[in-house]
């Protein structure tokens, strides 16, 4: 029992260090014919709010989502993302993420990591 209550209160303290803060984020997309393309991605809801740490993947740029609109675009500019992507801060709700193919690419992927912030 003592070990138990000994983990438990670790694992505690390690979330609150923000440890399990991390959250991955996916999309890809394949280039159709004319502008019948494929978008795939899992819809992403955030309770709290979180921040781009880190951005992955073979693409032009990006977009963000939501039910309603595109959230932001980012494009990158000679190897970067611009406008700057990292430290980008999604509220929550619910989103969903997909890359932009470059001239000529059949498929592109984007995978960000979210962390949450110190509201």
């Amino acid at each position: 029992m003592k070990k138990l209550l000994l983990t438990l209160f670790a694992l505690l303290m390690l979330a609150n260090l923000g440890v399990f803060a991390q959250i991955e984020f996916y999309g890809e997309q394949t280039r159709g014919t004319d502008k019948n393309a494929e978008l795939i991605c899992k819809a992403l809801v955030i309770t709290e709010q979180v921040k781009i740490t880190k951005i992955e993947g073979d693409n032009a740029g990006f977009w963000i989502e939501n039910k309603s609109a595109t959230v932001q675009s980012f494009f990158k500019d000679e190897g970067e993302f611009f406008p700057e992507a990292i430290g980008y801060v999604l509220e929550p709700g619910k989103y969903w993420i997909y890359p932009n193919l470059k001239d000529e690419q059949k498929k592109a992927t984007i995978k960000v990591t979210l962390t949450k912030t110190n509201k």
